[in-house]
């Protein structure tokens, strides 16, 4: 059954320009030009009613939510490191190339929903749920689990290529085109093999985790960190013509924060169990930092009593149960730590940042890493 708070249209919500341009003008040109693009697109394959509605799923999904933090990260390096005043139009090329990190965003979540069958994405059905949903406009009678799957698939290999279409209609030239399509197709192939590393260690024992943190760090930084922090801003930093010793300090900052992201995303995930609400990671028993500290900290017994429940179907009370484990074996304070630690280290690498102080603190003005609270 659908929640009823869940919307099941693939219509997209009408944008409004902002109130006052100097507030969130880079959010209004990345929709605006998104829109622009993904109604160019349906546009151009209006002649097939399954064309339309392929289009129409695409453009419902990408502009029906989100933060737009990929986009809007690399636009505010470019920001920082070339003085462009807050206020200002960004250049073309800049809003194209940033803006197609929504697309390769959305492709991503529309293949991670697959892999984890979630119902739903943004308060939204999920695009193999609407396309399930929206069977009419594809001019079927009924569209069975399976092939909605597989044509969720199909179209979200669409929105990877309009993104790379975007990337190359930019109007950047050849050298400047060369070292941004590296850094995206580095980026990508990336998270792609973050995403490998995540479905391997789905039933993984986690005896089997000998490495300490290495494993799950790796997968963290593969899956996460890199295209949600690193690569945009060494995408924005490449734009502004940075030089490879900032290039360096970039990455090691954005992997500090990327990875400290992930973990308190999954703290996040855990504050929904303790209020009743539904905990994927707890629910699927997903091997986090957070679960292998607990299991490394318990003693053989209390390994065999995890590993049990592990294996035990998700009920509310196996969740309670989880949650004990998780508070008593001190891993939910380590993580906590342990992000608190990312936060002093990221600090550390602005201060290390080959630029001026005022470059440094508008760096460290945009994570608010004074209270960690990312973009």
């Amino acid at each position: 059954m659908i929640p009823t708070s869940v919307s099941t249209s693939a219509s997209v919500i009408p944008m409004v320009a902002p109130a006052n341009p100097g507030i969130d003008m880079d959010r209004f040109q990345i929709d605006r030009l998104l829109e622009r693009i993904l109604s160019r697109s349906r546009t151009a394959f209006s002649h097939r009613p399954e064309f339309i509605a392929c289009a129409d799923e695409i453009t419902a999904f990408v502009l029906n939510g989100g933060k737009r933090v990929r986009p809007r990260l690399c636009i505010s390096t470019y920001r920082i490191l070339t003085d462009f005043p807050d206020d200002s139009l960004i250049p073309r090329p800049l809003t194209w190339v940033a803006s197609s990190l929504e697309l390769f965003h959305a492709f991503m979540l529309v293949h991670d929903d697959l892999i984890d069958k979630s119902p739903v994405r943004r308060e939204r059905l999920s695009l193999h749920e609407s396309i399930r949903h929206n069977a009419s406009a594809f001019r079927a009678a009924k569209i069975s689990q399976e092939k909605a799957a597989s044509l969720a698939l199909v179209i979200g290999d669409m929105m990877f290529t309009i993104g790379m279409s975007m990337v190359s209609q930019a109007g950047l030239d050849s050298r400047l085109s060369r070292n941004v399509h590296k850094i995206i197709s580095d980026m990508l192939l990336e998270t792609g093999l973050g995403q490998g590393l995540d479905i391997l260690y789905e039933d993984r024992p986690l005896e089997d985790f000998a490495d300490g943190d290495h494993e799950i760090i790796d997968a963290y930084l593969y899956k996460t960190a890199r295209y949600t922090i690193t690569g945009p801003m060494l995408i924005g930093a490449t734009m502004a013509k940075a030089n490879p010793d900032l290039m360096g300090t970039l990455k090691n900052l954005g992997d500090l924060l990327g990875l400290a992201y992930q973990i308190k995303n999954d703290l996040e995930d855990l504050d929904k169990a303790y209020s009743d609400l539904d905990c994927s990671d707890l629910d699927t028993g997903k091997r986090t930092a957070i679960l292998l500290h607990a299991y490394r900290s318990l003693n053989p017994c209390g390994r065999k009593a995890l590993t049990l429940l592990l294996d035990q179907p998700a009920t509310p009370a196996r969740r309670r149960e989880l949650l004990t484990v998780l508070e008593s074996s001190g891993a939910i304070d380590h993580a906590q730590q342990w992000v608190e630690r990312l936060r002093m280290e990221a600090l550390a690498a602005i201060g290390d940042l080959p630029l001026s102080v005022e470059k440094r603190q508008a760096f460290a003005r945009l994570f608010a890493l004074e209270g960690f609270s990312l973009v």
